[in-house]
């Protein structure tokens, strides 16, 4: 329990609270008006509230205690109170008319708009309208836009004077509405108030023609007290909202100002003695097994005569109704007329189900105020949540400089409190700052499903749905006080002289939201100074942070602009880098929030992962809130702009609420609206759209924001085990089910859930996964187990279903090379300005001008209208302006390969009857960059297309795009792809990216961001395919490795000069890239730049290849796996020597090559996971990589072995031979210096790197002599990567080579400078046979391509054919095995449905004998489950 000491102090500082409000009088003064409180003007700017009742957390009375816990478990079931009438939604229309300013609304305010005769005539534009509303979304006036800069508009005001509004443009709305009280509302002995939940931004209030109060603060509910003022039967309530104010100063929240009346007003009755306020507190003990409920009430007498011996009583219930405790009480002293007092009750309560954003057991908190005789005077509920924050409060000294030397991780019931936030605005499309609940709950909703824990109202109070909502379905908040000052971030006296409006603010957040469980911290604003200067603003900033912590020790405070200073208790920036961010991390370090970050500008939100790992690293993180959630729009009528592209009515727009309403409209940014001045499209930083559609991000942060992470290593896999990580605090995995998948290329071929998976929380266990690998296996066939959570109940708003996690864990296999030697030949003929090339089926020509293809055609069918030409270019994304572009990328790539020099076109013979034309070309708008394109044309059509940039002497910048493009005929819509998916993907926004084989249209792959970003990118992609429907044949293209790729019906021009997508017109071809890569998303607009790994610098070369392939149109995604994986598999293995005897494939990747020194191969080689291998070079074990070498070129990075930047790497730079390994978190690094061009280049050398964990030091050794040594300065070993040991290229970055390697050798010890001379001769000191050496490549001991197996599929009794007798055989085994046993060949044949799932069954025997009754063809085979049931159908 919590020092009985700090309970008196708080009891002591909330008595003095009391006690120093003033009294309220119980019969309302004379209420006057100098309207000019809006203004600023003659210290105006401190009268920010008239006759407004103070601060609290606006209470709602009901009849009765079941109609109070009603309310606690459905939010709208406060309209059910009998003390509750609403003037706003179900409380019917309003008038309503708007004019420019206040001089004009003194017109009409003195033709009496405020009596009750007052006639609101249509022909003066007065409306009838519904509320809640911003006006401008009930065809008023104009939203505006801005960020730093204040809204006030330059065509009609010039300057305006802090702290003076606007005069000349600041719309006033004048409303009206006629409402008659019910009956109990006026019952005897009662006091009537009216609330304002939200009104932008300072309103008066008049009923039946008489002053009633006035206030500012936008965000925040206020009550006026009416009883007074109320008549029975018809009263006439008029209101004055003036849009702007002197308050308006602290309201720069970065957002759309609208303006009206934008939240619920409603009445309110509370009788004359009642609970005037009160604050609930749960304490638990050291366990967070029993807590000590408080509950601090104010009790205020109204009524005509003291009042004593009244009673408070608490009592609490489950949703089921089940009591927690009852007849907590506390007895009331006296209370005079016009006074008040406190009273405190007390409970305890032994095993309270605990609330957290995981299980958020919300109970009924029921106060009852009784008489002296027992009488029920007052019901109110809550809802009671017992969670308890730990933290360290930080103490500060005299002069407010902090004196806390060690701080604690928060924690929330004693675990880790992890934020996976984002920032959110109430703002909508079609109401402005009016959210509907619908669309709140549509947030929360969407939340959750992409696992999102944690809000920041950024930066006011959001409306009291959205915090039952919090309480009710778990989410943890940052309650943020409506203070933001951006335009006078540097004006320290102008601030001051709102010092009482801000501790006003600070002073209603508190009171307003204190009892919401939900609220974990309290923040005083944003972006109003950065200053650790106590005295600053008259020392605003110092007081609002000492509000929240002298009234509330229970929630830790948080001020972005004041850094670790004036006593926060959490430190924090606004985007910081993420290679910087660990800096805030450690132990006894004060814990660190990133308050916004990653800003998710228009196509955005790059390197979220590296965020993520530093978070992760560090328990005194609390994680962060991503700027932010929700696109800000207003949503405008196309022929408003004159007409276009109307893509919300298109039948593949993505969309989701108000899918008719957005028909013939587009959404709008600044300046869209006529605003002057303006921030432009500064306001679509959200993740989801302004239709709360999910963008293509969201499926990053869904991955990252994750809590259950898997893990295998090759030995692991081995035993069909994986492990997982639960990085809940409170939830075990058994709570959900986890299921599993078995891809081959990207296809599923076994399934299942795991059978009482479990992982307690933040907890690391095995568990065994059933999986099994197919028998037979290509080469080229990659393996993936695919691992799903998901929710098994349909507890909280996620449906049972959903998935919460993911994992894909890559399976090594090794398996038979083929051939694909085509058969026939290929003719090419010389002509004037072309070379036509043609084989029996298909033809295309080569330009002369260009050295480029162009009309592939494909028996008959053109199928490619031009290219592959050459592209460097992409639509920009947000991120790609500004800084980012001057420092990144060269814009002179745009129009680089518009005009393109041919030095020379080489026709030679290719192999199996092929030909090779190689184009050498010259790009002289980019500095003469050289661009070798080779196509390798085989008979059947294939064309394998290999690309090589070297822009390395052009003088030009960066890249933002290498790539390829080709125009397909219209038509071409449908697309399949083997990669990452479902969703686009960027280089430094893949991690969330799930390999597997997707379709959809090539419209669909257009994503609408508000400004027509660059979108569709797909990474990791191995083959892809455009369809037209209407085609025989379609094209297949298979990539050498992997590449990026995308298709849409607009170029990069179209994209780049269009500045919100009604300006585009879709074309009706296809524009297919299939590209080396392109520049990450980043998040530059307000933050990091791209990552420089995730850059495309100039300084080096690229290359890159894919094979076109013709296909059959019906060939669906299973055929065109197949068919690529093959062309995988082609070429030769090569055995390793060494114990371990890996079969190791030359894919694609990797060419071998006869030279006089014996077999070599240039490209990259990936070895097949081995768990004995791996673990020789990772750890505290010494090892040697060792590579015999001829360097063809001196590229920036010449790679020669490693498994990846994180791991270790023997390479070459220019004039450097380095060899580095990853230990301890940081490279350690060897660089010796060494020529790599004069001598190097074209001659073959010995080269090998050395760890020796002995004595902890790095080698590099080079034709027999050991050139240097270095200390790696750690005990720690090298880190393991999940990446494959890889000759010729890096695994993790890509960085290729530009060398012929004859052997490859991995030795698991630190090898002499005399040993590694003898390992080149007959007699060397380890022998492949040695227990040291585990890995020999020799790339002359290769194992041909086997010989063409004819298919047997379905033949179970080996007699050369499938036909009813292997049903037969098939139904005999499954039934008597022991009797009638199958041939272990057998037994792979009749295996045809999921093979190697399910084992030999009597489905196999049943697609036998349809297969036999002629209902499918053998290329079916083997087939899905799935696949079996739609011919069943």
């Amino acid at each position: 329990m919590k020092k009985a000491a700090s309970l008196v102090m708080a009891a002591a500082m909330a008595a003095t609270c009391v006690s120093a409000l003033p009294e309220m009088p119980v019969k309302a003064a004379q209420v006057n008006f100098t309207h000019e409180e809006w203004t600023g003007k003659n210290g105006a700017e401190d009268i920010f509230a008239v006759n407004r009742e103070a601060a609290s957390v606006d209470p709602v009375p009901f009849q009765d205690a079941a109609s109070a816990a009603a309310a606690v478990w459905e939010y709208n079931e406060r309209e059910n109170s009998d003390y509750l009438q609403m003037l706003t939604g179900s409380g019917g229309d309003w008038d309503l008319r708007v004019v420019q300013n206040a001089e004009q609304a003194q017109g009409v305010f003195m033709s009496g708009f405020a009596n009750a005769d007052f006639y609101p005539d249509p022909a003066d534009g007065w409306r009838s309208v519904s509320l809640p509303n911003s006006w401008t979304a009930q065809g008023f006036d104009f939203p505006i836009y801005d960020n730093v800069i204040m809204p006030w508009q330059s065509n009609y005001d010039g300057y305006v004077p802090c702290p003076t509004a606007p005069t000349k443009y600041n719309p006033v709305g004048l409303y009206r509405k006629k409402f008659t009280p019910d009956s109990s509302m006026l019952s005897s002995g009662r006091r009537v108030y009216i609330q304002f939940d939200g009104v932008e931004s300072a309103y008066y209030v008049y009923l039946n023609g008489k002053a009633v109060g006035y206030s500012e603060d936008t965000f925040s509910p206020h009550r006026f007290d009416i009883t007074d003022y109320l008549t029975e039967g018809e009263n006439t309530l008029a209101v004055e909202v003036h849009k702007f104010c002197d308050g308006t100063w602290f309201e720069g929240q970065d957002m759309i100002y609208d303006g009206g009346i934008f939240r619920d007003v409603f009445l309110v009755s509370a009788p004359d003695v009642q609970i005037r306020d009160y604050t609930v507190r749960t304490d638990l003990n050291d366990s967070f097994t029993a807590a000590e409920l408080t509950v601090d009430a104010e009790i205020a007498n109204f009524s005509g005569s003291d009042k004593s011996g009244w009673s408070v009583t608490a009592d609490a219930y489950d949703e089921t109704g089940e009591l927690l405790f009852s007849g907590a009480s506390a007895e009331i002293g006296n209370v005079s007329r016009g006074g008040k007092t406190a009273v405190k009750i007390s409970a305890n309560v032994d095993s309270p189900k605990l609330w957290s954003a995981e299980h958020p057991n919300i109970y009924a908190l029921i106060l009852t105020l009784r008489d002296s005789f027992g009488n029920e005077q007052e019901v109110l509920s809550t809802q009671l949540g017992f969670r308890e924050i730990g933290f360290t409060p930080t103490q500060v000294d005299s002069n407010y400089k902090v004196t806390t030397t060690s701080w604690q991780p928060m924690t929330i019931n004693g675990k880790r409190l992890l934020l996976k936030g984002v920032n959110r605005h109430d703002t909508d499309p079609f109401h402005g700052k009016a959210v509907p609940q619908e669309t709140m709950r549509e947030d929360i909703f969407l939340m959750q499903k992409n696992n999102v824990n944690a809000i920041r109202t950024s930066h006011y109070s959001n409306d009291s749905y959205l915090y039952w909502l919090c309480n009710k379905y778990g989410m943890y908040v940052m309650g943020e006080t409506n203070m933001e000052s951006h335009a006078l971030m540097n004006d320290n006296d102008n601030k001051a002289r709102f010092y009482e409006l801000a501790m006003d603010r600070t002073e209603t957040a508190y009171k307003r939201l204190k009892n919401n469980p939900s609220i974990v911290a309290w923040s005083i604003g944003n972006e109003m100074a950065y200053t650790s200067d106590p005295n600053a603003a008259g020392g605003m900033f110092r007081d609002m942070i000492w509000y929240f912590k002298k009234n509330d020790p229970t929630r830790p405070v948080h001020s972005e602009g004041q850094g670790n200073a004036m006593g926060v208790d959490m430190g924090s920036n606004m985007y910081p880098a993420s290679q910087w961010l660990g800096g805030n991390g450690g132990n006894g370090k004060i814990p660190y929030v990133m308050c916004e970050y990653d800003h998710a500008m228009g196509n955005s939100l790059g390197a979220l992962k590296e965020y993520w790992d530093v978070v992760r690293a560090h328990q005194n993180m609390l994680g962060g809130f991503i700027w932010d959630w929700v696109d800000q729009s207003r949503a405008v009528p196309l022929d408003k702009v004159g007409g276009g592209w109307d893509y919300y009515s298109e039948p593949y727009a993505r969309k989701n609420l108000y899918a008719e309403e957005s028909k013939g409209k587009f959404f709008a940014y600044g300046g869209d609206w006529g605003d002057k001045p303006n921030d432009n499209s500064f306001c679509e930083n959200g993740i989801i759209s302004p239709d709360r559609t999910e963008q293509p991000e969201a499926a990053e942060v869904r991955y990252q924001y994750q809590s259950f992470w898997f893990s295998a290593s090759a030995e692991q896999l081995s035993k069909n085990q994986i492990s997982v990580f639960n990085e809940n605090d409170f939830t075990d995995l058994n709570e959900f089910d986890l299921n599993w998948s078995l891809l081959k290329n990207g296809i599923s071929i076994q399934s299942g859930t795991v059978e009482g998976a479990s992982a307690a929380p933040l907890t690391k266990t095995d568990i065994t996964v059933p999986f099994k690998l197919p028998e037979k296996r290509l080469a080229g066939d990659e393996f993936i187990l695919d691992l799903s959570v998901v929710k098994r109940s349909d507890e909280r708003m996620i449906p049972a279903g959903t998935e919460v996690a993911y994992e894909q864990i890559p399976i090594s296999s090794s398996g038979r090379a083929v051939s694909n030697a085509a058969v026939g030949s290929v003719e090419i003929a010389d002509s004037s300005d072309c070379y036509n090339v043609k084989g029996s089926d298909f033809s295309f020509r080569i330009e002369k001008s260009t050295g480029l293809m162009t009309k592939y055609t494909y028996k008959g069918e053109q199928l490619i209208d031009k290219g592959p030409d050459l592209n460097f270019w992409r639509g920009n994304v947000e991120n790609d302006g500004g800084n980012a572009r001057d420092k990144i990328f060269d814009k002179a790539w745009e129009k680089a390969a518009e005009r393109i020099s041919v030095d020379g076109i080489d026709v030679k013979e290719g192999a199996d009857g092929g030909k090779t034309v190689v184009s050498h070309l010259t790009l002289p708008d980019a500095g003469n960059t050289k661009v070798d394109i080779q196509y390798d044309i085989a008979a059947d059509g294939r064309v394998k297309v290999s690309l090589n940039v070297d822009a390395t002497k052009s003088g030009m910048g960066g890249f933002i795009r290498v790539g390829s493009a080709m125009t397909l005929p219209s038509g071409a819509e449908q697309l399949t792809w083997y990669g990452n998916g479902p969703v686009e993907t960027y280089n430094d926004r893949k991690s969330g990216g799930r390999q597997g084989v997707w379709e959809t249209s090539v419209s669909e792959e257009f994503f609408p961001y508000m400004k027509a970003d660059d979108c569709g990118n797909l990474t990791d992609v191995k083959w892809i395919s455009v369809k037209d429907p209407s085609s025989e044949n379609c094209l297949l293209i298979a990539a050498d490795g992997t590449v990026e790729a995308s298709a849409l019906h607009f170029t990069p021009s179209d994209l780049q000069y269009a500045d919100h997508p009604y300006k585009l017109r879709p074309r009706s071809e296809t524009y297919l890239n299939v590209d080396y890569g392109s520049l990450g998303v980043g998040s530059a607009t307000c933050g990091q730049a791209t990552l420089e790994k995730y850059r495309l610098p100039s300084s080096r070369t690229y290359s890159w290849g894919y094979t076109i392939m013709p296909a059959s149109s019906s060939a669906d995604g299973k055929e065109l796996t197949d068919m690529a994986a093959r062309l995988r598999s082609d070429g030769v293995t090569i055995e390793d020597k060494s114990s371990n005897q890996l079969s190791i494939p030359l894919g694609s990747s990797a060419k071998l090559k006869s030279t006089d020194s014996g077999n070599a191969v240039s490209g990259s080689v990936a070895i097949p996971d081995c768990e004995k291998l791996k673990s020789s070079f990772s750890g505290h074990n010494s090892f040697t990589a060792e590579v015999n070498v001829v360097p063809t070129g001196n590229p920036e990075f010449n790679m020669f072995i490693g498994d990846g930047d994180h791991g270790f790497a023997l390479r070459t730079r220019n004039n450097s031979i380095d060899f580095f390994v990853r230990a301890d978190g940081n490279w350690r690094s060897l660089y010796v210096e060494h020529t790599t061009t004069s001598g190097w280049i074209g001659s073959k050398h010995q080269v090998a790197g050395i760890y020796n964990a002995e004595d902890n030091t790095l080698s590099v050794y080079l034709d027999g002599k050991i050139i240097g040594t270095a200390k790696t300065n750690t005990t720690a070993g090298v880190e393991a990567t999940a990446f494959p040991l890889t000759i010729g290229a890096c695994p993790e970055t890509g960085r290729a080579s530009q060398a012929d390697f004859y052997e490859a050798r991995i030795y698991s010890k630190a090898l002499t400078e005399a040993e590694l001379a003898s390992q080149n001769t007959a007699s060397p000191a380890y022998s492949p046979d040695s227990p040291y050496v585990q890995l020999w490549v020799d790339f002359d001991n290769i194992a041909q391509a086997e010989p063409e197996e004819e298919e047997d599929w379905g033949d179970a009794n080996l007699d050369g054919k499938v036909d009813l007798n292997d049903a037969v055989a098939i139904l005999q085994y499954s039934a008597l095995p022991g009797k009638y046993p199958l041939e272990p060949q057998g037994a792979l044949n009749a295996d045809v449905v999921d093979n190697g799932s399910s084992g030999v069954t009597g489905i196999d025997a049943l697609a036998i004998q349809m297969y036999d009754a002629k209902l499918f063809t053998a290329d079916k085979w083997p087939m899905t489950s799935e696949t079996m049931n739609t011919l069943l159908k």
